[in-house]
């Protein structure tokens, strides 16, 4: 029995859903070469063991199609066998691999131009000769150009360019060219030359004539040319219709007129061949170089372009390479040339040839005397880095490194060339450690290479002055930081910073006083107070704050301003002094002390312990009191000092006591000289021998006895 693919397929299906239902699941295990799965069991192409189909016991519908004469049986049993690689196939879901080629179930994708499945059936390989089965045809499949499959699988190769693919020919005046293959499949058309007046020699045209059966009627034969009948200037189709047999710019002219600057159909001089300026005629090569700097032009010949001379490129020089400068030459520049520079560098524009110092030489030379030379090893003298081998010139030799940290150096005994951690003060011309020898923060070559170390100790004791605290600061890279201030207003400095609390006025500032452990703003004049501190004047007086201290004897404040009293002082002010002797003072003309009795005011008398002629005057003495050191006062001559401790005054004798010795008291209560010649006496006192005592006076006037002569 036959099927169509239609039924076929209805087939397969049908079996596959059978199978299905009424074989049990033995499916999923894992199968390998050399590991066979369970009876009844197949390895599918993911490794895993699938059932087998057998084919039940079932009516298959007949679906025979009795013309399909030729059509492959495909009964059930032959439905029901497993696809292999290499079994025939009319779908990729037929075979294990998914892929179905050439009508064969194959291992790999196999659609190359050039590959094929079904040659070694199940396996792709590759192919010669024309493509397989349905593939494309090589393009030119057949010609003389056409590819065939050979070296490679996905491409056809063809004939190189080089391949003849059309001889050359010649037919009624005309030359065909030979051609060659493209190399991709394609002979070109082929070019056509007119032979011109010329006929075919061949596969070629005649080049001359020695008479007219060579030439094209109704050209002739004219000095070996064949030439046409037309005369120079008319247009021509090639040098058979010219009379001359000279077909230029399509016009017959009067010669070849082939050089790169002549031309035949100039304007006013058609058929004539002429010079042109510019740029070449017609069909003529084009100047060398146009377009470019060095391009040239017709002018001065007719054969040939003019070409500028002029400089295309100037000279250079670069990272050591020198690069020649380059001037026109028949409409190119010539290509450059370099030269390398070494031992020297590079110049503005070429290589300099002689050195005036190390910068004038390449990277490990060094100038010496106009010339670079190499350069030299480590520890050996040197002025500068190009010296050196190692490109480092320090502290006066080649050192190994740039050795460029602060604390290190090259030229240690012992270890010239070698860059050396050093301590102490930094060497050479390196700069010195910060504040060294001259602060306490000052630093030194120690445990770094590359700095000096530091202190971290103090450097400014905290202090405080004048009611302003400076503060304590600690070194910092070798400096001491800058001095920072405050104020401690409104408090007072303490032993070494400002206070921030008071017990009394005076841990306060100016013009603050302390309350209840704050200093504040201090009081107005005329406020009260009980301290200076509290007025802004800082003067309390009498309890409340006055403009002055108003400490004078004679002076009080009243409603904040101090004035002048008179009298007694005022009340808490000391009264002024007075001893009750009259020197005694009070307020007047000054305000700060009282004013006192004259010194020139005796305040006291005293007599000496006999009678004499003086008293003794005590004197104020200025300051209220009575001074206890007399002076003495002489008394009216003959009196003597008894009265009151006081000399007595003329007149006021009693008895001869208030008088000095020798004088004697008289009635009248003088006291006056007796004895004497004329001098006072009384009848009861006896003159002087030799004298009496007499009424001297005249008669009738008041007695006056005297001592007088008898």
């Amino acid at each position: 029995m036959r099927f169509c693919p239609l039924a076929r397929t209805f087939v397969l299906s049908l079996l596959s859903w059978i199978a299905a239902c009424s074989t049990p699941d033995l499916t999923n295990k894992s199968c390998a070469a050399g590991s066979p799965c369970p009876s009844g069991q197949h390895c599918d192409v993911e490794a895993k063991c699938v059932a087998d189909l057998v084919a039940p016991d079932l009516a298959i519908p007949d679906l025979a199609i009795p013309d399909l004469a030729g059509a492959p049986d495909l009964s059930a049993p032959d439905l029901l066998k497993p696809k292999a690689n290499g079994d025939t196939c009319s779908g990729p879901a037929e075979c294990p691999s998914g892929v179905c080629a050439d009508g064969v179930c194959c291992a790999t994708v196999c659609d190359g131009q050039c590959e094929a499945c079904d040659v070694t059936p199940g396996t792709c390989t590759q192919v010669s000769g024309a493509p397989h089965g349905a593939r494309n045809d090589c393009k030119g499949a057949g010609s003389t150009c056409g590819g065939t499959c050979g070296t490679h699988r996905d491409q056809c190769d063809f004939p190189s360019n080089q391949t003849a693919c059309g001889a050359q020919s010649c037919t009624a005046s005309v030359k065909t060219l030979a051609v060659k293959c493209d190399g991709a499949g394609t002979c070109p058309a082929a070019t056509t030359v007119s032979c011109g007046a010329f006929d075919c020699n061949g596969t070629d045209c005649y080049t001359s004539c020695s008479d007219a059966s060579v030439c094209v009627s109704p050209a002739v034969c004219i000095s070996a040319v064949c030439a046409g009948q037309k005369a120079d200037g008319a247009t021509c189709g090639g040098n058979g219709d010219c009379l001359h047999g000279n077909c230029v710019d399509g016009v017959c002219c009067n010669s070849g007129c082939t050089g790169q600057c002549q031309a035949c159909d100039v304007s006013g001089k058609v058929g004539t061949c002429s010079q042109v300026t510019g740029a070449p005629h017609a069909s003529r090569a084009a100047c060398a170089g146009t377009g470019t700097g060095c391009g040239g032009q017709c002018g001065t010949q007719p054969t040939a372009c003019d070409f500028p001379t002029t400089s295309c490129r100037t000279a250079s020089c670069t990272a050591g390479t020198a690069t020649s400068g380059g001037t026109c030459s028949n409409g190119s520049c010539p290509a450059p040339t370099t030269t390398t520079c070494f031992p020297f560098v590079c110049g503005p524009s070429a290589c300099k040839t002689t050195c005036t110092n190390d910068g004038d030489c390449a990277v490990n030379d060094y100038c010496n005397a106009g010339s670079c030379a190499a350069t030299a090893p480590l520890g050996h003298l040197c002025t500068s880095n190009a010296i050196c081998g190692s490109g480092s010139c320090v502290d006066g030799v080649c050192c190994n490194v740039a050795c460029n940290g602060q604390c290190q150096a090259c030229d240690l005994p012992g270890k010239l060339g070698t860059c050396s951690q050093v301590s102490g003060v930094p060497h050479g011309a390196r700069p010195a450690c910060t504040g060294a020898g001259s602060s306490p923060c000052g630093g030194s070559c120690g445990a770094s290479a590359t700095a000096c170390d530091y202190p971290a100790g103090s450097c400014r004791a905290a202090s405080c002055t004048g009611g302003v605290a400076t503060a304590g600061a600690t070194c910092a890279n070798g400096t001491c930081p800058a001095q920072t201030t405050s104020t401690c207003f409104p408090y007072i400095c303490g032993a070494n910073a400002c206070t921030n609390s008071c017990t009394g006025d005076g841990d306060c500032a100016a013009n603050e006083y302390c309350n209840s452990g704050t200093c504040q703003a201090t009081a107005p004049l005329g406020h009260a107070c009980g301290s200076d501190g509290v007025c802004g004047s800082g003067h309390c007086v009498s309890g409340s704050c006055c403009d002055t201290a108003c400490n004078g004897q004679c002076e009080t404040c009243g409603g904040g301003t101090c004035h002048q009293v008179t009298g007694a002082p005022p009340a808490g002010k000391p009264a002024c002094t007075d001893d009750g002797t009259g020197c005694g003072g009070s307020c007047g003309s000054s305000r700060t002390a009282c004013d006192y009795t004259p010194t020139t005011t005796v305040c006291n008398h005293a007599c000496p312990s006999s009678s004499q002629g003086f008293e003794y005057d005590y004197l104020c003495t200025g300051s209220g009191t009575c001074s206890s050191t007399p002076t003495t006062k002489s008394c009216t001559t003959g009196y003597t000092c008894r009265l009151g401790n006081m000399c007595n005054a003329p007149g006021t004798c009693a008895m001869a006591s208030d008088c000095l010795s020798g004088y004697s008291c008289f009635s009248n209560g003088n006291c006056a000289l007796c004895g004497a010649l004329n001098q006072g006496c009384c009848p009861s006192q006896t003159c002087k021998s030799g004298l009496v005592c007499a009424n001297t006076a005249r008669p009738g006037n008041v007695p006056i006895f005297r001592c007088v002569t008898p």
